[in-house]
């Protein structure tokens, strides 16, 4: 039925891509001739035909089974590629964590040394002040006052 639909509308098409004439004694459909092509539905052709139903059961299993290892196989690759790459991923993440960890060593080194280095200068001023107080001998100053 298709197949006559499709004819109908490619030869319906064909007639109009034809310049046309105003006269209408000629006609383009009378200068053709009738063609004799006759066109068969393909479904009358049975393509199974001579084939025993259960060579065809056993035809179907093998290509359900062949169907089903096939996706075994892909569906493991793809786990496969999933796991190389989580595992490529945690590698550059543990990276990154212990460059972190190292630079958190270092400021921590680095805050040490700076805290050492406020505290000597404390020390450093502390004493100034005391000579400057008491004296670099150690004496006392007191007003002499008496």
């Amino acid at each position: 039925m298709a197949a006559m639909f499709m004819t109908k509308s490619v030869f319906f098409s064909l007639s109009k891509s034809f310049p046309q004439t105003s006269s209408s004694s000629v006609s383009l459909m009378s200068s053709r001739k009738v063609s004799r092509i006759s066109f068969s539905a393909v479904s009358n052709y049975n393509y199974n035909e001579g084939r025993d139903p259960v060579d065809r059961a056993e035809t179907m299993k093998e290509k359900a089974k062949e169907g089903t290892e096939s996706a075994k196989e892909t569906n493991k690759d793809y786990a496969n590629d999933t796991k190389e790459k989580a595992k490529e991923y945690a590698q550059g993440v543990k990276g990154k964590t212990e460059e972190a960890a190292g630079t958190a060593e270092s400021l921590g080194e680095k805050a040490k040394q700076t805290v050492q280095g406020v505290l000597g200068a404390a020390k450093e001023t502390t004493q100034k002040i005391k000579e400057t107080v008491v004296g670099k001998d150690g004496e006392v100053y007191r007003d002499k006052k008496k």
